[in-house]
């Protein structure tokens, strides 16, 4: 177990590294507008994920809830992002 994995990692950049968001800033702002939650809760980019939390975004084109099943030291390759959350649900909204 590394540093990262006992200590969990940031909210924002968990989003960006397993590319459930495409941006670090993206990440960002969802916190910061109140779109993102973790364990049922607001959370700010700084909030450290750890394996087990549930994370759920509450965008404005869909709803995603993941279950984080470990933390990446680096960004991994594409095919390599499903060894770090699960996908619970996930909704489009109709606009």
């Amino acid at each position: 177990m590394n540093g990262s994995e006992r200590c969990g990692l940031r909210l924002d950049l968990f989003l960006k590294r397993c590319g459930i968001l495409k941006r670090r800033t993206w990440a960002q702002e969802a916190c910061e507008r109140g779109m993102v939650f973790v364990d049922g809760r607001k959370a700010k980019p700084s909030t450290l994920v750890r394996p087990g939390q549930r994370v759920m975004l509450d965008l404005v084109d869909r709803t995603i809830e993941v279950e984080v099943l470990d933390v990446p030291p680096k960004a991994p390759a594409r095919g390599e992002r499903e060894k770090y959350y699960r996908i619970l649900s996930e909704r489009t909204k109709v606009l």
